[in-house]
């Protein structure tokens, strides 16, 4: 009898959400490639199974033939699959998602399947990809956006003292949130990856070397005349391609606050940042027109399904010899009352269910402003006078370090405060997991000693991380903002789903301002944009501040500012963390959730420790990473693919390239 090879690759969490791996295992017999295994019967289960297309997603699906037969035609973008078999399943056809179904679906020998509840998003491009609207028209509290809401935030609190919530937007259409975003591309520094690469135990997968590797195959960089034009752009390209899917440029206009940027956080490091932009055609660049959409026609291997919703997986009864749960597919439907489809995988499969760090140590940056009164007969855009190219809002950027933010012996004093006040934030979760917590502990180490600059005793290299994100931006011809946004966050919160039905928003709860060193940094994060905003040559642009108002200016006022104010940076990672079983970690180094021997998740929830960055970048590198670690496991790793034992172990071991690389400073 043959058996399976289940690949179920599920995108988990998505709320939150390349390193070549040489073969280290014998790579099985050809008639090992493709066994089959008895999918276990369900009354749901209809007796003919038939893919169905919906032409120019017009109203009447049509059947399609079956894969088996000559000619069969799996294209383009469906509207039903019933009880097929794919070698790679993947739940969730956002930003790491479609990324990963576009790498898988490359071998034409396997066939990959994406089930994604969002909508496709082709009848709403005219809103999608004009990157102009990203910031003014932008699809956040559309139907693209899944709207979600934090739970009551005790310490986000109106005029009166009342808690509030949060908004969660995310992309709510295939893309996911990368088709609704604000378009930054910002790389993750050299010395955060150090810190990932000894969290998740693995340095030469997910440290600086490999993962850069896997941001620049994600990129095609292309400059463009505003570089010539605007000086304060300088070609940053260390970090990106130039033959990938996902174009990358700079902003297409340059207006006068934007031109002052640079010169006016001269000190600071501030930096003109790309954006993901197709120059051809001046239109945002995402993971379905970048990944999918070039190939969906042409590759019969590929079915992508959207508006439909994973609701369970579907598991085998018995554990495998390693004790190990193995996932043979996913059940998914339209809506709560809609027929349940399922379908089987030839692969691997994601669980996070058991494990106490499931939802645990989410992260997330958050934002909020100073707002200044252009200058009398300053001229700024507006969302009537946009022009196809104006992305000029999503630019203007610098990461300021501590020691640039506090100088070096308040700097000091923050980080032996943040070390007692940390221990003392894990003690006094009771509720949660002892492994979580142990990996609090973990990261806060390492988080404090990123923070600082390099020393002998840390051991690590390069620039200390960012621990405040400053951002200019311009509100529909109207105002002049300065956003300081946390990086480098001590509260941590979980998400969990709200009932046993898949189709009720889940529970979320960020946990904002719990931790005191949250509360310091975004004051100091205020103050700063306050400072700028009064810094030449960009203070010549302003006329007043206009929010919060020269009457906030203590300490007591500013930490009520912040606590009304803030707000999300859409950044939140974490909840199924790539850390030790022991510390609360879900997966291991290769997105292999602990406890199974076939499911893994792909996405930005297996980021360890909050990132100094906007996440697009790392997200595609995660799934670029992921790509060729199953790619390696489907042809080479023989006995960790649940190859029912048979090929012969060898002893391997794995370095980090020793070779010295030059620092991302620009993104500190």
């Amino acid at each position: 009898m043959k058996t399976t090879f289940i690949t179920l690759l599920l995108v988990y969490l998505p709320i939150v959400s390349t390193a070549s791996r040489e073969p280290h295992r014998s790579r099985p017999s050809s008639h090992h490639h493709r066994r089959t295994r008895n999918f276990h019967a369900d009354p749901y289960t209809p007796s003919t199974p038939t893919l169905y297309s919906r032409d120019s997603f017009g109203d009447q699906p049509r059947p399609l033939h079956r894969r088996s037969e000559p000619g069969a035609a799996i294209a383009k973008i469906y509207t039903a699959v019933t009880d097929e078999v794919f070698d790679y399943v993947i739940a969730g056809g956002g930003t790491a998602g479609l990324a990963l179904a576009g790498r898988l679906s490359e071998d034409p020998d396997v066939t990959v399947a994406v089930i994604e509840a969002g909508h496709s998003g082709y009848n709403s491009d005219s809103e999608l990809l004009v990157p102009s609207k990203a910031y003014f028209k932008s699809s956040v509290g559309s139907d693209l956006d899944w709207q979600y809401e934090t739970a009551l935030q005790s310490k986000l609190q109106d005029e009166s003292g009342n808690a509030l919530t949060a908004s969660w937007p995310r992309g709510k259409v295939l893309g996911g949130s990368s088709a609704i975003n604000g378009l930054y591309y910002v790389a993750v520094s050299k010395r955060e990856h150090q810190v990932w690469g000894r969290l998740s135990g693995d340095v030469a997968t997910w440290g600086w070397h490999s993962f850069r590797d896997a941001m620049k195959k994600s990129t095609d960089f292309s400059p463009n005349q505003i570089m010539e034009l605007d000086s304060s752009i300088k070609n940053q390209t260390k970090y990106v391609g130039d033959n990938g899917p996902v174009g990358v440029t700079y902003p297409g206009v340059s207006y006068q606050p934007v031109a002052v940027w640079v010169p006016t956080l001269a000190a600071l490091g501030a930096f003109i940042a790309t954006s993901t932009i197709n120059p051809k055609t001046w239109e945002r660049s995402f993971s379905r027109n970048a990944y999918i959409d070039p190939i969906v026609n042409k590759r019969k291997n590929l079915v992508v399904l959207p508006n439909q919703t994973v609701t369970r997986t579907i598991w085998d009864t018995e554990l495998n010899e390693d004790g190990k749960l193995r996932a043979l597919g996913v059940e998914f439907a339209a809506n709560s009352a809609a027929f349940r489809v399922h379908v089987t995988a030839r692969g691997e499969v994601i669980l996070s269910a058991e494990l106490p760090g499931v939802g645990q140590n989410l992260q997330d940056h958050l934002a909020g402003s100073v707002t200044y009164t252009p200058a009398d007969g300053l001229v700024l855009p507006s969302a009537t006078n946009l022009t196809r190219k104006a992305s000029f809002v999503d630019s203007s950027v610098a990461y300021i370090t501590l020691e640039k933010m506090y100088g070096t012996n308040e700097t000091a004093n923050f980080i032996a405060r943040a070390k007692k006040l940390s221990v003392d934030y894990i003690k006094s979760a009771t509720n949660v997991p002892a492994a979580v917590r142990r990996g609090w502990a973990k990261q806060y180490k390492y988080l404090l000693e990123d923070l600082l600059v390099p020393t002998s005793k840390n051991g690590f290299t390069g620039s200390a991380k960012g621990a405040m994100e400053m951002l200019l931006g311009i509100s529909t011809g109207s105002s002049i903002t300065v956003e300081a946004a946390l990086q480098a966050p001590f509260s941590r919160g979980w998400v969990e789903i709200s009932s046993d039905n898949a189709f009720d928003k889940p529970i979320i709860n960020p946990n904002y301002l719990q931790h005191q060193s949250d509360v310091e940094l975004m004051r100091s994060g205020f103050q700063l944009a306050r400072k700028i905003g009064q810094t030449a040559p960009l203070s010549s642009l302003v006329k007043a501040e206009a929010a919060p108002g020269a009457e906030v200016d203590s300490d007591e006022e500013w930490d009520k500012f912040v606590a009304k104010t803030v707000q999300t940076e859409y950044h939140s990672s974490s909840t199924c963390s790539m850390l030790d079983e022991g510390d609360g970690g879900v997966v291991d180094e290769e997105l292999r959730v602990y406890g199974t021997s076939n499911v893994r998740v792909v996405d930005a929830s297996v980021v360890p420790i909050s990132l100094s960055s906007h996440l697009m970048s790392a997200t595609y590198a995660i799934a670029e990473t992921a790509a060729e670690l199953i790619k390696s496991c489907l042809y080479d790793v023989v006995d960790e693919c649940d190859w029912d034992g048979e090929g012969e172990d060898e002893e391997v071991s794995a370095s980090a390239d020793g070779a010295e690389e030059e620092d991302c400073e620009d993104e500190e």
